[in-house]
C-alpha cells in the first residue's frame, strides 16, 4: 500500500520534448496537473458570455505546461495574454501535447463535440464543446 509521502513524492507528469520550428526550437512540455486540467475541462461548460476566458485556453495551457531546459516552467500567468498573441500553430503543438500527456484525446474531444447542442432559438449552450475546432482559425 502506498503512503501519503510515496504519493506526494512520486514524479507523475509525463515531460515530452516539442520541436517548434516557428519560435526557431524546442521545448519541453508536461501534461497537466490536476487542478490545471480541472480548470481546462471546466472551460467547456461556460456560456457564450465567458468567451474572453475561453479565447485564450491555448495560452494558458502553454503556460502551464511548456517546461525550458530545466523542467521549469518557461512562463506564468502574467505571460497568458501576451502568448496568446504567439503563432497559433505553435501555440497548438504545445498544446496538443499537453492534452495528449494529460489523457485529453480524441475520444474526450469527440464526447465534448456530442454534448455540443444548439437550441431552438439558436443560441449554443456552449461555445466550447471542442478546444481544437473553437481556435483552430487563430494561426
Amino acid at each position: 500500500m502506498l503512503t501519503r509521502d510515496q504519493i506526494l513524492a512520486a514524479d507523475d507528469l509525463p515531460v515530452e520534448e516539442v520541436d517548434v520550428p516557428e519560435w526557431g526550437g524546442t521545448v519541453f512540455v508536461r501534461g497537466m496537473q490536476g487542478n490545471e486540467r480541472d480548470r481546462f475541462e471546466m472551460g467547456m461548460y461556460l456560456t457564450r458570455d465567458d468567451l474572453e476566458e475561453k479565447a485564450i485556453v491555448r495560452a494558458r495551457v502553454v503556460a502551464w505546461c511548456a517546461l525550458d531546459d530545466k523542467r521549469r516552467q518557461l512562463f506564468t500567468t502574467a505571460d497568458v495574454e501576451w502568448l496568446g498573441r504567439k503563432s497559433g500553430r505553435a501555440l497548438d503543438r504545445i498544446f496538443d501535447v499537453a492534452k495528449r500527456l494529460s489523457g485529453i484525446g480524441e475520444k474526450a474531444s469527440k464526447e465534448a463535440e456530442a454534448d455540443f447542442t444548439v437550441g431552438q432559438n439558436g443560441a449554443s449552450s456552449s461555445v466550447w464543446p471542442d478546444t481544437s475546432v473553437a481556435l483552430s482559425g487563430s494561426s
